[in-house]
Protein backbone atom coordinates (compact mmCIF):
# COMPACT_ATOMS: atom_id res chain seq x y z
CA UNK A 1 0.00 0.00 0.00
CA UNK A 2 1.52 3.15 -1.19
CA UNK A 3 0.94 5.70 1.98
CA UNK A 4 2.05 9.13 2.25
CA UNK A 5 1.92 11.47 4.93
CA UNK A 6 0.25 15.13 5.06
CA UNK A 7 1.97 17.79 7.40
CA UNK A 8 2.51 17.22 10.77
CA UNK A 9 0.41 19.32 12.61
CA UNK A 10 -3.63 19.54 12.67
CA UNK A 11 -5.45 21.87 14.83
CA UNK A 12 -8.87 19.73 14.05
CA UNK A 13 -10.22 17.19 11.54
CA UNK A 14 -12.59 19.17 9.81
CA UNK A 15 -11.38 20.71 6.45
CA UNK A 16 -8.02 18.43 6.38
CA UNK A 17 -6.95 17.73 2.40
CA UNK A 18 -5.11 14.74 1.60
CA UNK A 19 -8.48 12.47 1.76
CA UNK A 20 -6.96 8.52 0.29
CA UNK A 21 -8.76 5.63 0.07
CA UNK A 22 -8.41 3.03 2.39
CA UNK A 23 -8.21 -0.41 1.11
CA UNK A 24 -7.19 -4.01 2.03
CA UNK A 25 -6.67 -6.76 0.27
CA UNK A 26 -8.42 -10.15 1.49
CA UNK A 27 -9.01 -13.42 0.13
CA UNK A 28 -6.77 -11.88 -3.59
CA UNK A 29 -9.80 -9.10 -3.81
CA UNK A 30 -9.06 -5.26 -2.84
CA UNK A 31 -11.76 -4.07 -0.36
CA UNK A 32 -12.67 -0.55 -0.28
CA UNK A 33 -13.32 0.33 3.05
CA UNK A 34 -13.65 4.12 4.05
CA UNK A 35 -10.96 6.80 3.25
CA UNK A 36 -7.89 8.22 5.08
CA UNK A 37 -5.50 10.95 6.06
CA UNK A 38 -2.03 9.59 7.35
CA UNK A 39 0.05 12.54 9.29
CA UNK A 40 2.12 9.84 9.98
CA UNK A 41 4.23 6.80 8.15
CA UNK A 42 6.88 5.51 9.85
CA UNK A 43 8.54 5.47 13.38
CA UNK A 44 11.86 7.18 14.27
CA UNK A 45 13.58 3.83 14.09
CA UNK A 46 12.34 2.73 10.32
CA UNK A 47 9.42 0.63 12.21
CA UNK A 48 5.83 0.71 11.32
CA UNK A 49 4.08 3.77 12.68
CA UNK A 50 0.82 5.08 11.35
CA UNK A 51 -1.02 7.84 12.61
CA UNK A 52 -4.30 9.54 11.10
CA UNK A 53 -7.97 10.06 11.00
CA UNK A 54 -10.28 7.78 9.18
CA UNK A 55 -13.90 8.08 8.31
CA UNK A 56 -16.33 5.74 6.86
CA UNK A 57 -19.89 5.41 5.94
CA UNK A 58 -22.48 2.53 6.93
CA UNK A 59 -21.33 -0.50 6.32
CA UNK A 60 -20.54 -3.81 7.24
CA UNK A 61 -17.27 -5.85 6.23
CA UNK A 62 -14.83 -7.72 7.55
CA UNK A 63 -11.27 -5.82 9.23
CA UNK A 64 -7.81 -7.26 10.60
CA UNK A 65 -5.08 -4.87 11.01
CA UNK A 66 -2.27 -6.25 9.08
CA UNK A 67 0.23 -3.31 9.34
CA UNK A 68 0.71 -3.45 12.80
CA UNK A 69 -1.28 -3.40 16.80
CA UNK A 70 -4.10 -0.54 16.27
CA UNK A 71 -5.53 1.70 18.90
CA UNK A 72 -8.33 3.86 17.88
CA UNK A 73 -10.33 6.90 19.33
CA UNK A 74 -14.02 7.23 17.83
CA UNK A 75 -14.49 10.91 16.61
CA UNK A 76 -18.35 10.31 15.10
CA UNK A 77 -20.43 7.80 14.44
CA UNK A 78 -21.05 4.51 15.64
CA UNK A 79 -20.10 0.75 15.45
CA UNK A 80 -20.56 -2.66 16.28
CA UNK A 81 -16.81 -4.59 15.99
CA UNK A 82 -17.01 -8.37 17.04
CA UNK A 83 -13.97 -10.59 17.36
CA UNK A 84 -14.39 -13.47 15.44
CA UNK A 85 -12.27 -15.66 17.02
CA UNK A 86 -14.51 -15.22 20.26
CA UNK A 87 -17.77 -14.31 18.93
CA UNK A 88 -17.22 -11.19 21.56
CA UNK A 89 -19.16 -7.91 20.25
CA UNK A 90 -18.36 -4.36 21.21
CA UNK A 91 -19.78 -0.90 20.47
CA UNK A 92 -17.97 2.14 20.74
CA UNK A 93 -18.78 6.15 20.22
CA UNK A 94 -17.58 9.19 20.49
CA UNK A 95 -14.84 9.24 23.01
CA UNK A 96 -14.38 5.31 23.51
CA UNK A 97 -10.77 3.89 23.11
CA UNK A 98 -10.56 0.67 21.40
CA UNK A 99 -6.90 -1.19 20.77
CA UNK A 100 -6.19 -4.52 19.65
CA UNK A 101 -3.55 -6.68 18.95
CA UNK A 102 -1.91 -7.02 15.21
CA UNK A 103 -4.13 -9.42 12.67
CA UNK A 104 -7.07 -10.16 15.03
CA UNK A 105 -10.25 -11.02 12.82
CA UNK A 106 -12.83 -8.88 13.47
CA UNK A 107 -16.46 -7.92 11.58
CA UNK A 108 -17.79 -4.23 11.71
CA UNK A 109 -20.84 -2.90 11.92
CA UNK A 110 -20.68 0.64 11.30
CA UNK A 111 -24.50 1.90 12.13
CA UNK A 112 -23.76 5.63 11.61
CA UNK A 113 -21.07 7.59 9.69
CA UNK A 114 -18.08 7.03 11.57
CA UNK A 115 -14.50 9.19 11.97
CA UNK A 116 -11.33 8.00 14.32
CA UNK A 117 -8.25 9.24 15.05
CA UNK A 118 -6.23 5.75 14.95
CA UNK A 119 -2.58 4.86 15.81
CA UNK A 120 -0.84 1.86 14.31
CA UNK A 121 2.49 0.42 15.44
CA UNK A 122 4.58 -2.59 15.03
CA UNK A 123 7.98 -2.89 16.96
CA UNK A 124 9.69 -4.58 13.56
CA UNK A 125 11.21 -2.09 10.96
CA UNK A 126 9.27 -1.94 7.85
Amino acid sequence: MDMKATPLFYSGSTGMEGWIPFQYEKDGKIVDFGEMVLTRTAGSAGNTYYTGIWRCGVCRTYFSSDAGDETFLVLEGEVEIEVLATGEKFTYKPGDICSWTKGTPTMWDIRKPMKKMFVIADAKAA
